[in-house]
């Protein structure tokens, strides 16, 4: 989930139309992909629903 503390320095910097740009971590349990979504749904970013299918991952199993 997006952590709101960081929105409102976001929005300060959107206002004052600085580029902004935000990366987020992708290790196994990260869900960057959603949390990305959830960001530009949060700032109303326009973006096409994307399907994003989630998965809880803690070792890369066997080869």
């Amino acid at each position: 989930m997006f952590y709101d503390h960081s929105h409102p320095r976001i929005k300060e910097a959107e206002i004052s139309e600085q580029m902004v740009r935000i990366y987020f971590n992708n290790h196994a349990r990260s869900k960057a992909a959603a949390n990305a979504f959830q960001l530009m749904d949060l700032l109303e970013i326009p973006h096409e629903p994307k399907k994003i299918r989630l998965q809880d991952q803690f070792t890369l199993g066997c080869f």
